[in-house]
């Protein structure tokens, strides 16, 4: 479905929208029909042929020692959109304190919500990325939580390729014992398993604290504008003088907070971005964005809706 361009004035322009007068009324062209080489092929007046999806799930809930796991991530997948279709977006919560995270679902793919982090002398609950396991009092470890990955089954639900596309984090980090000095695990993120015995944040995916398109700097709420501030995504939970106790929490971590009797901290939520090049042409999201820099559209998802191509 390519674009399509119209000559005026000597100069090839894209065309963006197109009017047809019937009747003594202006009515909008929603399509082209055009015979190639024989054959009748409709021609969609800017509509992308491809978009590009980010999915990220909701962080898993910390306990008082160990860390929430952070939230699977879906990165970039290619999806071709159906004109005058409506395709779901639903945004995955972040967990409470020692729950799982909330799986985000768009496009008939599904980014699982973080584990949860280790009850008392327990071990992390599986997820997007895994919540690490509680100190053991008197020696030992306890395991952290697994991560979403091929062949694997959490909460009743198998891997799959299709739905969920490829490893979507990582294991949280063991609980740590040795009758002396005890820490409970690190949640894991998208990048790497969470450290044993340690009370840090979780690694995730970031670049400068932004996702791999450095363009989504300049994209709300990335920019910091409208009162949202995003500083990371995915990240798997534990103590961080960055954002632990904050208001500024990471979207799609899980948190840590206090030691001894203090509560753990709820995860927070899921994410999806859409992204296309050429102008704005669809509908839905919390931010709807162009970027000229690099003639980019960007859907922004920070709670559930429909987006739709006209």
């Amino acid at each position: 479905m390519p674009d399509t361009y119209i000559k005026n004035s000597g100069s090839w322009s894209k065309l963006k929208k197109a009017y047809i007068k019937n009747g003594g009324n202006w009515s909008e062209i929603k399509n082209i029909w055009i015979k190639n080489a024989g054959v009748w092929q409709r021609v969609y007046i800017n509509m992308p042929e491809t978009i590009q999806v980010l999915i990220v799930g909701g962080g898993g809930g910390g306990q008082a020692k160990a860390g929430g796991g952070g939230g699977g991530l879906i990165e970039w997948v290619s999806i071709a959109p159906v004109q005058s279709t409506n395709y779901s977006i639903v945004i995955g919560a972040g967990g409470a304190p020692g729950a799982k995270g909330g799986d985000t679902t768009a496009f008939g793919k599904m980014a699982m919500g973080g584990g949860f982090g280790a009850p008392y002398l327990g071990s992390g609950g599986p997820g997007g990325s895994g919540g690490g396991g509680e100190e053991r009092f008197r020696g030992g470890n306890n395991p952290g939580g697994s991560g979403f990955y091929p062949g694997i089954t959490i909460n009743g639900v198998t891997f799959n390729t299709a739905i969920h596309v490829a490893r979507q984090g990582y294991d949280g980090g063991y609980g740590f014992s040795n009758n002396q000095n005890y820490a409970g695990g690190q949640g894991g993120g998208y990048t790497s398993v969470g450290a044993g015995g340690y009370q840090l944040a979780g690694q995730g995916i970031y670049d400068n604290g932004y996702v791999t398109d450095a363009n989504l700097r300049q994209v709300p709420p990335f920019n910091n504008t409208g009162g949202e501030v995003v500083t990371r995504i995915g990240i798997g939970g534990g103590y961080s003088t960055a954002y632990s106790g904050g208001s500024v929490v990471p979207i799609g971590a899980g948190k840590w907070y206090g030691n001894g009797g203090q509560p753990g901290g709820a995860g927070t939520q899921g994410i999806v971005v859409v992204r296309y090049a050429g102008t704005v042409s669809g509908t839905g999201g919390n931010h709807v964005t162009y970027n000229s820099n690099n003639d980019t559209s960007y859907h922004v998802f920070t709670s559930a809706g429909t987006l739709r191509f006209n």
